[in-house]
């Protein structure tokens, strides 16, 4: 004789069933949110390693510039170098190349977006249209070394010399930021004060309220006297 099922237990099967699913379903949403975290953190490492690299670059090529023209000018939120589009070997006169231009880096705290963008120098020369290199970073800091110490602004036209390194450093938003969640509690960054370390440098500028950077670099830029002091 044939045993059917009871109501009841079509309902446990049910239940055990959406039971199933709904945990399926669960460790489905958590695997594609590791992707996603997983393809940011991928997405920020080549941002800032983009960044190192273009500003490594510049910093090779850099030349201090004429009277009234800063070689380096920046502050912690934007950087100007001029450069030269090729290196120029020693002994050969400076003035006999006319590729000079002018790269500027921009990060707007408001929208955590780091640009960038080069325009020919001296000839009037339209900048590029700014290249988005990141919008998901939670600070950027950019400091400069005199000869002494280390500064949070820098003008080459009025130190009468390039600075001997620029620091970069980047602190990238959390994935909760970036999926609309809280904002970051690190207290606003502080101006770096004078007489910091390098160590220092590469923690929290603002008093220990920031954390350490995501990324950081110290780039020596070349001495002025390789250009003859002019451009």
């Amino acid at each position: 004789m044939k045993r059917s099922f009871t109501l009841t237990e079509v309902l446990v099967a049910l239940l055990l069933l959406l039971l199933l699913s709904g945990a399926v379903a669960g460790f489905l949403r958590q695997l594609r949110g590791r992707e996603e975290t997983l393809m940011r953190m991928a997405q920020d490492r080549a941002a800032a390693t983009m960044l190192i690299e273009l500003l490594e670059s510049d910093a090779m090529t850099c030349v201090a510039g004429r009277a009234g023209e800063p070689g380096v000018l920046g502050n912690e939120h934007t950087l100007e170098i001029l450069s030269r589009g090729v290196t120029v070997a020693a002994g050969y006169p400076a003035a006999e190349f006319n590729d000079l231009r002018v790269t500027r880096y921009d990060f707007d705290p408001s929208s955590g977006s780091i640009t960038i963008s080069r325009a020919a120098h001296g000839d009037g020369g339209e900048p590029s249209t700014p290249e988005v290199l990141s919008n998901r970073v939670a600070r950027l800091r950019f400091r400069y070394h005199d000869g002494d110490e280390w500064v949070g602004e820098f003008d080459c036209s009025k130190a009468g010399r390039l600075p001997v390194a620029i620091e970069v450093a980047v602190w990238f938003a959390s994935p909760m930021e970036q999926r609309g969640g809280p904002t970051p509690t690190f207290a606003p960054a502080a101006p770096a004060v004078s007489g910091d370390s390098a160590d220092a440098a590469s923690g929290a500028g603002g008093g220990g309220s920031w954390p350490e950077p995501d990324r950081i670099r110290i780039i020596a830029i070349a001495d002025a006297r390789e250009w003859g002091g002019d451009t």
